[in-house]
Parts: structure tokens; C-alpha cells; sequence
């Protein structure tokens, strides 16, 4: 199956509400709609991702004074 890639130009008045996008005022302005189909086999639910970071960090304590370091690194 080959990917075809559509893309088409629309007056911002023609983009669905439901798309939650900040389009700009004029409902007349053009915009550039890109269609391209997702490979399936790339998409990973967040439930893969879950205990992810598990053991990186022998203690809560030592994973708290990580975040302290990074944040005080921040303020440098």
C-alpha cells in the first residue's frame, strides 16, 4: 500500500471547530491543510511507557535531590 500524501488549500472559515486550532481572524485567510496517513505499527499507547523511569533512581531521596540540582540549575 503506497502513502499518498494530500494537501489542499482551504479559506480558515472551511476548518472544522472541532480541530482546536487558532486560526486567524479573517475567516477568509488561506490555509494549508496537510493530510498524511499514520503508520499504525509507529503508534505506541502511553500505557508502554508505563514504569518506565523505574530504577533509575534507587530512592524517592535521591530522586528528589536530582530535581533539586536541576531546578537550582535553572536559577544559574
Amino acid at each position: 500500500m503506497t502513502s499518498t500524501i494530500i494537501r489542499r488549500r482551504l479559506k480558515a472559515r472551511d476548518i472544522p471547530t472541532s480541530w482546536q486550532v487558532d486560526l486567524s481572524e479573517d475567516p477568509e485567510t488561506l490555509v494549508e491543510v496537510t493530510i498524511a496517513p499514520v503508520d499504525a505499527a509507529r503508534m505506541r499507547s502511553p500505557r508502554q511507557f508505563l514504569g518506565a523511569g523505574r530504577g533509575l533512581f534507587r530512592s524517592a531521596s535521591e530522586a528528589d535531590a536530582y530535581l533539586r540540582r536541576q531546578r537550582d540549575a535553572w536559577d544559574n
